[in-house]
């Protein structure tokens, strides 16, 4: 499983001479090794909760979903997608009162919310992907973006015209519509956009 597609480093770049990897070495963010430690059999392997932050950070377009466009680096972008974001999530977002930190969540994340704020954590979580920070990890995209289709055209100037003057807060399904992060989209966000005109640039 180990053996044959590229080897990523923590930069999505290829390490080393290209072999498939199908299998992620990591245990909720640490680095493991197989040789010393074989991973358990599947009955007993353990969730990673910043996963599925990270899928559903994805689900309200917070960054490009390779699975559905194979001709994005089509050698090796798709593959684990979402743990990388697990990856970069986990510093960034905690649930209070959720055990998340029993499933590979930090309860030192910059971001920390309170019990029954899921949705809004999401919601943070998707603007945290578009961090200019994080442009190394496979799927990133600009702020201007709505649509998570790596390219700013009249879909984007929809969506924000279409949300035109809503509170972030009343928007967790789409909040990338609130493209500088002030909580109202308003003018600002329209002039991103046609800032941002065009492909985005990873």
């Amino acid at each position: 499983m180990v053996q044959g597609g590229p080897v990523l480093g923590d930069d999505c770049e290829p390490i080393g001479t290209l072999r498939h990897q199908w299998v992620w070495l990591f245990d909720r963010g640490v680095q493991q090794d197989p040789n010393l430690s074989p991973p358990p059999m599947i009955p007993d392997l353990r969730d990673d909760v910043m996963r599925t932050i990270a899928a559903s950070a994805r689900f309200v377009n917070g960054f490009v979903d390779f699975e559905d466009d194979e001709t994005v680096h089509p050698d090796y972008g798709w593959y684990f997608q979402e743990f990388y974001w697990a990856n970069h999530l986990r510093p960034r977002v905690f649930l209070q009162g959720s055990g998340w930190e029993k499933t590979g969540g930090n309860p030192g994340a910059e971001f920390v919310y309170p019990a029954g704020s899921l949705p809004e954590l999401v919601a943070k979580a998707a603007l945290l992907c578009r961090d200019p920070a994080a442009s190394v990890l496979p799927g990133w995209t600009c702020d201007a973006d709505v649509n998570s289709d790596a390219v700013v055209d009249a879909l984007d100037l929809s969506m924000v015209l279409g949300a035109w003057e809503s509170l972030a807060a009343e928007r967790y399904g789409s909040p990338t519509t609130d493209c500088n992060r002030d909580g109202l989209v308003d003018g600002v966000d329209l002039a991103v956009v046609f800032q941002g005109w065009g492909a985005c640039a990873p």
